[in-house]
C-alpha cells in the first residue's frame, strides 16, 4: 500500500499540481510543419509541380543546402520548425526533416518521417 507524499510547502503544492493539469495545445504535427505565405510562394516558383516526385526530391535538397541557393548550416545545438529553421538558415537534422518534410508535403510529393 502506498501512501502519498504530504506536501506542505503551497509553492511546491501548486508546481506539482501544475504538472497535472490538463493542457490543450495544438496538433504538434501542424505546428511544426507549418510553412508561411512567403515560404509557400518561393517554393511554388522554385519547384515546378509538373515534375515528378524524384526531381522535386532533387531540386528542394538542391535549393535548402547548396552554398548557392539558400544554403540552410548544420547546427547540432538548434532544433526548430519548418518556418523557424528556413528563417534562420541553420539547425539540426531534426530541424532539416522538419523542414524538407514540410516543404514536400506543401508541394504535394509523398513525404514522411522515418524512425
Amino acid at each position: 500500500m502506498s501512501v502519498d507524499p504530504v506536501i506542505e510547502d503551497p509553492e511546491t503544492k501548486r508546481r506539482l499540481d501544475a504538472l497535472f493539469v490538463d493542457v490543450e495545445v495544438e496538433d504538434p504535427e501542424t505546428a511544426i510543419l507549418q510553412l508561411s505565405n512567403e515560404m509557400k510562394l518561393v517554393l511554388e516558383e522554385r519547384i515546378d509541380p509538373a515534375w515528378g516526385d524524384a526531381r522535386k526530391f532533387l531540386q528542394l535538397g538542391q535549393y535548402f543546402f547548396n552554398d548557392d541557393e539558400r544554403h540552410i548550416q548544420y547546427d547540432a545545438g538548434l532544433t526548430g520548425t519548418a518556418e523557424e529553421t528556413f528563417m534562420a538558415g541553420h539547425g539540426n537534422c531534426l530541424s532539416m526533416s522538419i523542414l524538407f518534410v514540410a516543404a514536400a508535403r506543401h508541394l504535394k510529393f509523398d513525404s514522411h518521417f522515418e524512425t
